[in-house]
């Protein structure tokens, strides 16, 4: 058709803009692409796959108007540099071929995909053997935005979520925006540079955001929202696993924790390779408050992942009755755990300790805690005398602050402590049945507080049982002995400053 439309006009006839020129109404309606253009009918019934796949064939980016666009097995996209946009609902259908195991909506290998405004409803079909996805991508730069994902079927093993990155070469993918309802998962990435951002997961039945594999580094899980209020026993909420690293989850919600984690990071696969951690940053996890199965932990750092920052975290309302769940399960691998709101009720600790595998220790400094019983758990084991430093905490209720009363003592322990500023728990230090475990300092800089038949000002005063051979010690300085037994000494003093400087011993017990 060659007949012409009038030139764009802005100003209601007023004017016509600078350089706008007459063109063809077939020009004009090609600017937008739509799959009705290709025969989709968009009623919810009638099969559009061969419609859908013609149009994305094409390489441009195509406008799905308002409907239900039925499909009745996955939709390839081989192209790239496209954006498939619009209103529409894209529904699979009961008959959704899984013959290959699999079940995707969109199966992308293209680069520079963008899925903008979509919505995708699985109700109707039943789970794949293998993996199950709305979109499973293997291209660089998929991106999905303001989109809408409802009731992914929830297979039984493998990948099961609604936005897959699945392969290394899913790098600088995007979850923008989107919204999930009862979906195993919401996000997998297992490359690097992906972000997941601004997104909204209604009662999720596994772990909704992951960040996977040695070739994931540096992913972004930031200002998520995850409602888990019907207290579905999902695995955890946002996870990184297997040897990602550098990651950052922060500024995230999360609510109802069953059975497993709100965040975790788990190095499963790598027992024997260590890698860099990340970052646990301002994260709110309310636990729900209701009896369920006890969750593994409200945040969780496995032993193989070093210098963690678990920090500016508030964490509070446990399930009702789980009395063996920690909020906070670490490992001393070097990290950080700092400026946390604690508010734990059951009677493992609000923060459990367990050994690392590295010689960089673990500081934990300026938290507030509220715990029924005990603050600070030391797990049994070796610790290889990594040093853990508690510094500045504020505990308030419970029975002990630092404990390890379990069955089995902790070894080769050296803990260092500083300044119980305000602590108002019976006993802020219980750590009596340690053995073997060197040389142990107890730094207090606020005689007020500490609970301890001892005033301290200007000296340090120690518990320990051996004098120290570094460090700069002032004349004055004391160690009670930890293991006193008739004929040997109650303790040490510092008779001469210096470093270590001169030690005496005190008065033998008789």
């Amino acid at each position: 058709m060659t007949t012409l439309i009038p030139k764009i006009d802005l100003m209601n006839g007023s004017t016509t803009p600078t350089g706008a020129i007459n063109r063809t109404i077939n020009a004009k309606a090609q600017d937008i692409i739509s799959v009705k253009d290709f025969g989709a009918v968009g009623d919810g019934t009638t099969n559009d796959t061969a419609a859908i796949q013609a149009a994305i064939n094409t390489g441009k980016s195509i406008y799905f108007p308002e409907g239900t666009y039925a499909i009745a097995s996955k939709i390839n996209v081989t192209v790239s540099n496209i954006h498939l946009y619009g209103v529409g609902t894209i529904k699979l259908l009961s008959s959704f071929d899984k013959s290959s195991g699999n079940m995707f909506a969109f199966y992308v290998t293209g680069n520079n995909i963008v899925f903008d405004g979509l919505s995708f409803d699985g109700s109707a079909a039943t789970t794949a053997t293998g993996n199950n996805a709305f979109i499973w991508t293997e291209g660089n730069r998929t991106v999905i935005t303001k989109c809408n994902f409802y009731s992914l079927a929830r297979g039984a093993s493998s990948i099961n979520c609604a936005f897959c990155c699945a392969t290394e070469n899913t790098q600088y993918s995007r979850a923008d925006g989107c919204y999930f309802e009862q979906c195993p998962g919401a996000v997998f990435f297992k490359a690097h540079s992906c972000i997941a951002i601004n997104n909204f997961v209604l009662n999720p039945w596994d772990v909704s955001f992951v960040v996977n594999g040695s070739n994931c580094t540096k992913g972004i899980i930031m200002g998520n929202t995850i409602n888990n209020s019907s207290l579905n026993p999902c695995a955890g909420h946002i996870g990184a696993e297997e040897e990602a690293s550098q990651w950052v989850i922060q500024g995230n919600t999360i609510f109802g924790i069953n059975s497993g984690y709100g965040i975790g990071a788990n190095n499963y696969n790598a027992p024997f390779f260590a890698v860099e951690g990340g970052i646990i940053d301002s994260n709110i996890i309310n636990g729900g408050g209701s009896a369920s199965t006890n969750p593994t932990a409200f945040i969780v750092c496995g032993p193989y992942y070093n210098n963690v920052l678990i920090t500016n975290n508030k964490l509070y309302n446990n399930v009702t009755g789980q009395t063996s769940s920690p909020l906070i399960y670490v490992s001393a691998t070097g990290g950080i755990v700092s400026g946390n709101y604690i508010n734990e009720t059951g009677s493992l600790g609000a923060v459990y300790i367990q050994p690392g595998n590295t010689s960089n220790g673990l500081q934990i400094f300026d938290n507030t805690s509220y715990a029924s019983q005990r603050h600070y758990l030391i797990q049994p084991g070796d610790y290889n005398n990594i040093p853990i430093l508690f510094k500045s905490n504020k505990m308030y209720s419970g029975s002990n602050g630092i404990d390890s009363t379990v069955s089995t003592t902790p070894t080769n322990l050296l803990c260092y402590f500083e300044n119980f500023a305000d602590c108002t728990v019976t006993n802020p230090v219980n750590l009596n049945n340690i053995t073997n475990f060197g040389f142990r300092q107890y730094f207090i800089n606020n005689e007020g507080a500490w609970k301890y038949p001892c005033s301290i000002k200007s000296n340090t005063v120690m518990f320990g049982d051996r004098v120290p051979t570094s460090g700069a010690w002032a004349l004055g300085d004391t160690i009670f002995n930890i293991g006193p037994a008739a004929g040997v000494p109650s303790g040490w003093q510092c008779s001469v400053a210096g470093s270590p400087g001169t030690w005496v011993k005190m008065a033998n017990l008789t």
